[in-house]
This record gives structure tokens, C-alpha cells and sequence, in this order.
């Protein structure tokens, strides 16, 4: 039996980089496959590089001698939108709807229409996005709602860190040069999409879903299904057959029903996820059950 270490002789410190690289190779057991523990380690260098990363991450490991590495700790610093009061720890939903092709999908028919979006536009949707974010919640809310709201920032450091691990892993993976594709705009434009391709989990995970005229609720079903049905299309040309959205609302519950029933080929369901299971904290322990996390999407999500 071995002995337990002296607590006395441990140091608990930022990671430096030769303990990033031990770090990354002991977690590679459950994280790198597909890609080998070398190209995981290099995946993990890359995006520590990304704007996200950068000074607002930092690595923590609690070691005996530099090389033994017993436990280590990543952390974020992320931006939130919050009012009334602090935030707290609970569980929180995992539902998600599952849309599934088995077969091949090219004519939308009389779906609304929608153009692709690139990385070019990234910076500046996420822009109206969190402007519209704050606009909502500057609102002041009903006498009975004492909830607390709160929301993750869709910033385009968040959403770009999604999209630079997507291109490493497909360039790893299948020497693909980077993707033109990360979305899909109504002609409206005033809903769009972004995903992130999970080649590991065969999925293409919807990073955010963004209605900006949440009153036209007729138009915004029938935009979000064009929507769903341009990533399913595109995710299936990738060789992935299922799109994941995060807790939708009413409007992108009803657009998957709808592709369900409009085509043939089209399977749709609501589930309960058990795994990548969000939840806050709030550090003095009091309870949380009066925390309203809004828009809960994948984008959060590291």
C-alpha cells in the first residue's frame, strides 16, 4: 500500500509550461482519442494560444516534485451578463433536441431561405448579439419575478475558441484545410446560427441560436427550421448525422418537430443529456434555486 504524501512537503502553484505539457499527456488517457496523446497535447497547446485562453486561463496543479503532477485545476475567467445579486451553484437543465439524417438532404423545398455564414462575420454578429443581450436585460423585470438572471456573454472569443478547436481536430484528423462554413443567416437576418462540428462525438453541436425578434414567433419557427435543416444538410456532408441544440426554446422545439414531419428521413427527439452537465456556484454556499440561467446554449461550453 503506498504511503500518502506529507501534506507539508506538496506546493500547489500556477503551472508552468514544462507541467502544462505532463498535464496535458496524463489527461490525454481520457481526452485525446481520436487524435493520440501527441497530437492531443498539441491540440491543447494551440488553444491555450486562442484569444479566450490568453491571460484569462490559467492551469493550477498541485505537485511533491515537479514531475509528479498528483492533481491539477483548469479555470476560466469568462464575461456574464447578472443582475439583482450574486450567483450561486445549482444543476441546471440538460435537455436537448436531437436531430437525426438518414439519408441525403438537398432540397430545402418551401423552408425560408438562408445563406451561409464565415468567419468574417463572426465578430460583428456576436456584437448585435450581446447588445440585444443587454438590451433585454436592462428591462426591468415584473413585480413577482424576485429571480436572479443571468447569462453567459456570447462573445466572439467564445465562440471562435469552439471553431479554432474544430479546425485543429479536422486538420489533425483528416488534413482538411479550415472550414468556410460556420453557420447559417435567415434572409431576414435577424436569426442566424453557429455551430461547432464534434468529430470525436459524431455531432454537430449548435453553439447559439439567436432570434432577434422574439414577438415574431410564427416567422421565427419557420425561420430556425430552415435553419436546422441547412446545418443538418452541411453536418451531414461532413460525415456527421445529428444536430444538438442545448435547451431550445418553443420556437426551436416546434421548427424540429416541423423537419420531422416535412421530411422523410428526418428523426427528431427531446432528451434528457447525462453527461457535460452545466451548473453555477456561488462560493459562500448559500442556495441557488432562485437563479434563471437564460440562453444556456453550447457557446458556454468548454
Amino acid at each position: 500500500m503506498s504511503i500518502p504524501p506529507d501534506p507539508t512537503s506538496l506546493t500547489f502553484q500556477q503551472a508552468n509550461d514544462h507541467q502544462l505539457n505532463l498535464i496535458w499527456a496524463l489527461n490525454a488517457t481520457a481526452w485525446a482519442p481520436p487524435l493520440s496523446p501527441a497530437a492531443h497535447i498539441v491540440r491543447e497547446r494551440w488553444l491555450s494560444e486562442q484569444p479566450l485562453t490568453g491571460h484569462k486561463w490559467r492551469t493550477f496543479v498541485l505537485f511533491r516534485h515537479e514531475d509528479e503532477i498528483i492533481a491539477s485545476c483548469e479555470v476560466f475567467e469568462k464575461e456574464i451578463v447578472v443582475y439583482y445579486e450574486k450567483l450561486g451553484w445549482t444543476p441546471y437543465s440538460t435537455r436537448q433536441l436531437v436531430l437525426e439524417s438518414t439519408t441525403e438532404l438537398s432540397d430545402m423545398g418551401d423552408l425560408a431561405d438562408v445563406y451561409p455564414l464565415g468567419d468574417e462575420q463572426m465578430e460583428d454578429l456576436c456584437r448585435e448579439d450581446i447588445h440585444a443581450l443587454e438590451k433585454e436585460f436592462s428591462q426591468p423585470p415584473g413585480d413577482s419575478d424576485h429571480h436572479i438572471h443571468i447569462a453567459f456573454t456570447p462573445t466572439a472569443h467564445q465562440i471562435q475558441w469552439h471553431l479554432a478547436r474544430q479546425d485543429h481536430m479536422e486538420n489533425a484528423l483528416f488534413a482538411r484545410e479550415k472550414s468556410t462554413c460556420r453557420g447559417a443567416m435567415a434572409k431576414s437576418k435577424r436569426a442566424w446560427l453557429i455551430w461547432y462540428l464534434d468529430h470525436a462525438e459524431k455531432k454537430c453541436k449548435i453553439q447559439r441560436i439567436v432570434l432577434l425578434d422574439k414577438h415574431e414567433r410564427e416567422r421565427n419557427a419557420s425561420e430556425v427550421a430552415a435553419l436546422l435543416f441547412f446545418a443538418l444538410r452541411e453536418a451531414r456532408a461532413q460525415g456527421i448525422g445529428e444536430v444538438v441544440v442545448w435547451n431550445p426554446c418553443g420556437e426551436v422545439e416546434g421548427a424540429g418537430r416541423l423537419l420531422g414531419e416535412k421530411f422523410e428521413g428526418v428523426g427528431v427527439k427531446m432528451e434528457e443529456r447525462d453527461s457535460s452537465i452545466p451548473a453555477l456556484r456561488r462560493w459562500n454556499g448559500e442556495a441557488t434555486g432562485d437563479v434563471v440561467w437564460k440562453y444556456n446554449e453550447y457557446y458556454a461550453w468548454c
